[in-house]
This record gives structure tokens, C-alpha cells and sequence, in this order.
């Protein structure tokens, strides 16, 4: 029905059927349109409302009539006749609006909607492990039949990359690579799983290879950049992403990973460059906006960060990322309200993550919100109890609050966590000489200087 209610059929046909059904229905082909004419979208019959155009939403108004002829025997809603599930009626409705501007536009928008409905997600799960489970199962008993049967491998291959089960993936593609050694694509698929895998060097490995028998290959040139960068190797992912830039340079995620290269060596003027060519040439781009902004925020302009920031944020406003960088910003800045603002709007996207409650923490401390601060910073240590800076974040707060015992048992708990910490040697001894203890307050200031000078990272 729903090929033959479509584009099937000519609109002088359809028009033919519909003008005089009981002459028709003497014909084969007048039998067969006529049994489709419940399911025919308006704009074929010529008696739409509004602009009249045949496209995909033709497509979704047969399906939303086909739906409701499954749901109720009938293609036409009848209020005697309600499906039993009452989610599917708003969904078939927005499929078989006349108005083509009411109507859901293409089979994506259904499948959202479909996915909305209650339960649909177990469904969904259970329905693709089926299908996978039935593909492997076809796969093996080809590879039992073939044990060299590349494309049974490469199909399985494809079904664990689905399932998340890497390891099997990368397996099979290193048999097929086997069978076929000379085959540079098989080289560039598995060392894209190894790169899913966070496995870089063995990525590299295959990357290297896949160009020894296709030299100059584009894609491979650029997946070796990546690679490179992630190796912290920026010098050689740079050379290769600009042999990409020359022969494209256009080439968007080229541009993108060579920012994020010059980024990481601390040229962040060439890195903005490269942002601002993704942005020119994707606006919607949205870590170019927040790379861009990470790179003033280094370079100590403020204001061009929060530029970039507000601009990441109108395009998405619950950007966990644009969030906690715009509330750093704010914070540097000393606009600790506006910080405390967006860092309490990431923890509503994300109530886990333990370095928005740090960051708010210490905004409060510098807000001298104290008493907030010490709730925020008792939080991320609930969620990690084994992260020796916060419990000095929290000491130094108790501190301020003059609750002494409280300080220097956080102070005790860093230090035992981290010897290192010189600013918590330093702050503990700071502590003991505010209460007069002056002599030991001595003995923890010489543990500073001398971790001081090994662990500058820490202050």
C-alpha cells in the first residue's frame, strides 16, 4: 500500500479511479487503485490544503493511514474505533494532516516520535538485538561453511562495532586483514575501532600501513593526524593535516583537529585561525565556538571568550561544556554571581560531575559563601572521597569560618592523600600559627618550600 498509494501511480489515473469507482472496478487496474484510494495522500488527488507539492510527507500521510487501518481495520479515524494504544493516536494524526505544514515532513520525524512513546525504548533494544543476533548467527554459519568468507567477517566485524564489543571487532577485521593483506581499507577501518578503543599507537600502526599501499591517501592522511595529536605528537599531526588543507582546504574536520593541534602546543592564535575557517565554514559548529573561546580565555581576553561562549550557548543552551567554561570566565572575572549561575545550570544537565561542584565551590569560597562552598565542596568529596585538593578547598573555607578543628582535619586528610601538596603544608601551617601554635606552624612551612619547588603545579 504504501508503494502503490504514492509514487506508483499517475495523478491522471489516481484522478481516473476516483471520479468513477464502480466503473473501474470491472478492471484489474481499477480493482487495484480502487483498494488504495483510503490511503492516498490529498496533494495526488489534487485536494490539498495549502501548498500543494508531492515529497516525502506524502510518503508519511499513506504510512499514518496504513497505521491507523492496522491499529483499527480502517484507514479513516473512527471515534467508535480508538486504538488501544492511545500514544499512537496524536503521532498518526500529525502523519495524515491535509495541511502539509501541520504534517510530521519525513520518516526521521516519525521515528522520533515513535522512540518518545513509553516502553518504545526497551522495544526498540530488544528489536535490534534480535536483528544483530540473527546477522551473526548468518555470519558463522558462512564462516563455518568459508572460514575465508571476507565478507561474513567484515559483516561481523560490523555487528560488534554495533554492539560496543570492540575487541570482536577488531578480531574479525584482523582476520580479514589476514586474507587480504593488501588492502588499505581494511587497515583504515580497524584502526578507526582502535581509535574508538582510546588504542592510538596500534591505530597509528595500521594508519601507517594503509599509506604505504595507498600513499597520499586523503582520509588516511587525516585520520593519521588525529592520531598523531592524540599521541601528543602535534608537530606530525600538523605536517599531515596541512598535505589535507592543501589538496582541500575546505576540508572541516582537517581544519578543526589541526586547531585543536596548535591548541595543545599553545599556539593559540593559529588555532583561532582554524576555528574561525570551521565556523565560516559550518556556523552551527559548536566545539569551534568553545575551542575558539578556550583559546582567549589562555590568551587572558575575557571578553572575546564570553563572545564566543554566549554564542555557543544560543545555539545550545544546556552545553555542558559552554556552561562550566562561560562560569570559569565569569569567575576569573570576578562576576561570581553570574559564575555560580551557569555552573548550577551544568549540574542540572550533569549532577555527577564532581569538577562543577569544585569550580562552584570555590566561586562561593571567593564570593565568601562559605557556608555554600563547604556544602558544595562536601558533595564532590561524596563522589570522590580520594581527591586531596578538594579536602584542602574545604579546609581553607572551615578556615575562614574560624572552625579550626574542622580545617586542620582537612588539611591532616590531604596530606595524607597527596605529601606533595605544598599549598596544603602551607596552608596547615598557617592555621596552627593562627591558633598560636607557633611552633608548629614553622615545621609545616619548610614542607611547602621544599615540594614547592618539585610540584609548582599544585599552587
Amino acid at each position: 500500500k504504501l508503494t502503490d498509494c504514492t509514487f506508483s501511480l499517475k495523478r491522471a489515473v489516481l484522478h481516473a479511479q476516483a471520479s468513477d469507482i464502480a466503473t473501474h472496478l470491472h478492471t484489474s487496474l481499477g480493482r487495484a487503485v480502487a483498494h488504495t484510494l483510503g490511503y492516498v495522500p490529498p496533494e495526488l488527488l489534487g485536494r490539498p490544503k495549502g501548498m500543494i507539492w508531492v515529497g516525502p510527507h506524502s510518503d508519511i500521510y499513506a504510512f499514518g493511514k496504513l497505521c491507523w487501518y492496522l491499529l483499527t481495520e480502517h484507514p479513516d479515524f473512527r471515534p467508535d474505533r480508538e486504538p488501544a494504544w492511545e500514544h499512537w493516536r496524536p503521532i498518526v494524526e500529525a502523519c495524515t494532516e491535509w495541511t502539509l505544514e501541520k504534517r510530521i515532513d519525513s520518516f526521521g520525524g516519525v521515528l522520533g516520535r515513535l522512540a518518545e512513546i513509553p516502553g518504545a525504548g526497551n522495544i526498540i533494544d530488544r528489536i535490534e538485538d534480535e536483528a544483530q543476533a540473527h546477522q551473526l548467527n548468518e555470519y558463522t554459519t558462512k564462516l563455518e561453511e568459508n572460514p575465508q568468507h571476507i565478507d561474513a567477517l567484515l559483516g561481523g566485524s560490523a555487528v560488534y562495532e554495533q554492539q560496543q564489543k570492540l575487541d570482536e571487532a577488531i578480531e574479525d577485521l584482523g582476520r580479514a586483514i589476514e586474507i587480504d593483506p593488501r588492502n588499505a581499507h581494511l587497515y583504515r577501518r580497524r584502526a578507526n575501532l582502535h581509535v574508538r578503543h582510546e588504542d592510538f599507537e596500534p591505530a597509528l600502526s595500521d594508519l601507517n600501513r594503509a599509506l604505504g599501499l595507498e600513499p597520499g591517501h586523503m582520509e588516511t592522511l587525516a585520520q593519521r593526524g588525529y592520531a598523531l595529536s592524540r599521541l601528543r605528537r602535534y608537530d606530525d599531526a600538523i605536517r599531515d593535516l596541512d598535505e589535507v588543507l592543501r589538496q582541500n582546504p575546505r576540508d572541516e574536520h582537517a581544519l578543526f583537529d589541526r586547531g585543536n593541534a596548535y591548541f595543545c602546543k599553545g599556539e593559540y592564535q593559529k588555532a583561532i585561525e582554524d576555528y574561525g575557517a570551521v565556523i565560516r565554514l559550518d556556523p552551527q559548529n559548536l566545539w569551534a565556538f568553545g575551542n575558539r573561546g578556550k583559546c582567549y580565555m589562555n590568551l587572558g581576553e575575557s571578553e572575546k571568550a564570553l563572545t564566543e561562549l554566549n554564542q555557543l550557548l544560543k545555539l545550545d543552551p544546556v552545553n555542558l561544556k559552554g556552561l562550566q567554561d562561560r562560569g570559569n570566565v565569569y569567575s576569573d572575572l570576578g562576576e561570581h554571581e553570574k559564575a555560580i549561575e551557569d555552573f548550577t545550570k551544568a549540574l542540572e544537565v550533569e549532577p555527577q560531575h564532581v569538577g562543577l561542584y569544585i569550580e562552584r565551590g570555590l566561586t562561593r569560597a571567593n564570593a565568601n559563601q562559605h557556608e555554600e562552598a563547604i556544602a558544595d565542596f562536601s558533595k564532590a568529596l561524596e563522589l570522590n572521597p580520594e581527591h586531596a585538593l578538594t579536602y584542602m578547598y574545604r579546609g581553607n573555607s572551615y578556615s575562614d569560618l574560624n572552625k579550626i578543628k574542622e580545617a586542620i582535619a582537612d588539611m591532616d586528610r590531604a596530606l595524607e592523600l597527596d605529601t606533595q601538596l605544598a599549598l596544603a603544608w602551607y596552608n596547615r601551617g598557617n592555621i596552627h600559627a593562627h591558633r598560636g601554635r607557633v611552633k608548629r606552624g614553622p615545621d609545616d612551612h619548610p614542607g611547602a618550600i621544599e615540594w614547592g619547588s618539585r610540584r609548582t603545579t599544585a599552587l
